[in-house]
């Protein structure tokens, strides 16, 4: 009993001191990246007051979106960055958190390959969520609002009787933010909603009555959906994108599926790989002969290609004319490989691993659903998967947990694991590091110019493989970095080249 108590106290003090880690490189991180993109314009304008603030949101609602809430807080969190800074390291720590306790992860091993899985999610999606302000605020800070929903819930997973204890502060509270980060983005909304339902569900399964009291954060929830979709800036919107809003029903999945099969599936080489990982594991221990050796080949081979074309862009450049078909959602082949993938790896998981369907189930239905609510959307994109892609790293990291696989348990492999955890943190942070002297350089050649009243201001190209619109590339974010930095209207800018 005593063994096991300093066991248990071991493997919490060991997730505490990861989640720490992962708290502070984010919070270096954070204080790294500049303002880019959409940030330039959110910050001009209001000068930090907040009754500005809320009149451009009230605007914002009624010409451009119904996204009042997230909108609001973009304003405010772009602002006051350094609130932004925290706020962010500690939902990925939060998060990182979740993962390790809904997974029941004990080992160091997986200790690091969350925080591996974390970091190698893809590049669009890195940049997006992980470091851009805007787009941070928008997607990442409700989606962690449904990891504290489950957080809060999370004994429905548990064999032991379901017993929550409410209060009618608690009730009141989680209605009041349900409704605010259901008006933050659609997709996230989407995933509030199906969360409660959920939870509703499961719990309903373990006790056999009605949790009626979760009902309210549940009408509130779809209240804030409603608002957002149903606001004059997002009927506006849709009119600006009539061709797609015209479609039909299956002319506008033709569109998106393909999409989003790319953004969850051919873009995530580390995703992938896991996936393909585990479909071979169970295989192996499964199947016998001709079977076996046919079935591994047709899970490995186009994704073993796939993640080295994404990975290794000499050998796509190489090889672009044979290759690039790997990569071309648009062919229905390719998609249809990648569901046959998905169909065939869902089988094998269901037909042979015992342990946490209904655990799994969740958080594949979370995933599926936010996917489903984009195929119908012309706005989903790399962030608009964030959630899907997270929900399926849930599930792949229970999913090895359960499987207890001895290589995993070798203290040399972990060693190697944590090399390259070590190694990935240290490439973020020197490219990050870089960025910034970077970007400080071209503010300081950009004032410089100013003071000697240039007509013509030369500014450096600044390089983007893990930031998101360093670069004015469009006539809008023109406008918008020319007023950041206060450059006047008469004055022409050259995006240049320059060592």
């Amino acid at each position: 009993m005593i063994l096991k108590k300093f066991n248990l106290e071991r493997e919490n003090k060991n997730i505490l001191i990861a989640t720490l880690l992962v708290f502070i490189f984010f919070l270096i991180i954070g204080i790294l990246v500049p303002y880019t993109g959409d940030d330039w314009n959110n910050l001009i304008g209001h000068n930090g007051n907040l009754i500005v603030m809320l009149k451009n949101t009230i605007e914002n609602y009624n010409t451009f979106e119904g996204r009042f809430f997230s909108r609001l807080a973009v304003f405010i969190l772009n602002y006051y960055k350094p609130l932004w800074i925290v706020i962010n390291a500690l939902g990925m720590a939060f998060l990182y958190y979740f993962i390790c306790k809904i997974a029941k992860v004990k080992k160091m091993f997986f200790l690091l390959l969350i925080i591996d899985s974390l970091l190698l999610i893809d590049k669009e999606t890195f940049s997006q969520i992980y470091v851009w302000i805007t787009g941070n605020v928008t997607y990442f800070i409700p989606f962690i609002f449904i990891i504290f929903i489950i957080y809060m819930y999370r004994e429905i997973f548990e064999d032991s009787q379901f017993k929550k204890n409410y209060n009618i502060i608690s009730i009141v509270i989680m209605s009041i933010l349900s409704f605010i980060f259901s008006m933050f983005v659609e997709n996230v909304s989407v995933g509030i909603i199906t969360t409660y339902l959920l939870i509703i569900i499961y719990s309903y399964l373990k006790t056999k009555k009605l949790d009626y009291r979760l009902l309210f954060p549940l009408i509130f929830s779809i209240l804030g959906l409603f608002f957002m979709l149903n606001s004059p800036g997002t009927s506006r919107r849709i009119d600006d994108m009539g061709d797609f809003s015209n479609l039909s029903l299956f002319s506008k999945l033709l569109i998106t599926f393909p999409r989003q099969i790319n953004y969850v599936f051919i873009k995530n080489s580390f995703l992938v790989f896991l996936l393909v990982f585990i479909s071979n594991y169970i295989i192996k221990n499964n199947f016998k002969g001709l079977k076996k050796y046919l079935l591994i080949l047709y899970m490995s081979i186009i994704p073993i290609i796939t993640l080295l074309i994404n990975e290794f862009h000499n050998l796509y450049a190489k090889y672009q004319n044979s290759l690039y078909f790997l990569l071309d959602y648009n062919r229905w082949y390719i998609v249809l490989y990648w569901v046959s993938f998905l169909i065939i790896f869902i089988y094998l998981i269901i037909k042979y691993h015992k342990n946490s369907q209904l655990k799994l189930l969740f958080f594949f239905l979370i995933a599926l659903i936010n996917n489903a609510a984009m195929l119908i959307s012309p706005l989903a994109g790399g962030r608009t998967s964030f959630l899907s892609t997270i929900m399926l790293y849930i599930c792949v990291i229970i999913i090895l947990n359960d499987l207890d696989i001895k290589i995993f348990n070798n203290k040399k492999f972990i060693k190697f694991n944590l090399f390259v955890c070590i190694l990935i943190s240290l490439v973020f942070l020197s490219y990050y590091i870089f960025f910034n002297y970077l970007y400080n350089k071209r503010t300081d050649y950009i004032n410089e110019q100013l003071k000697q009243q240039k007509k013509e201001i030369d500014v450096p190209i600044l390089p983007e493989f893990y930031v998101w619109n360093a670069n004015a590339w469009d006539s809008w974010h023109l406008i918008t970095f020319k007023r950041y930095y206060h450059i006047p209207d008469d004055v022409d800018v050259n995006l240049i080249h320059k060592n």
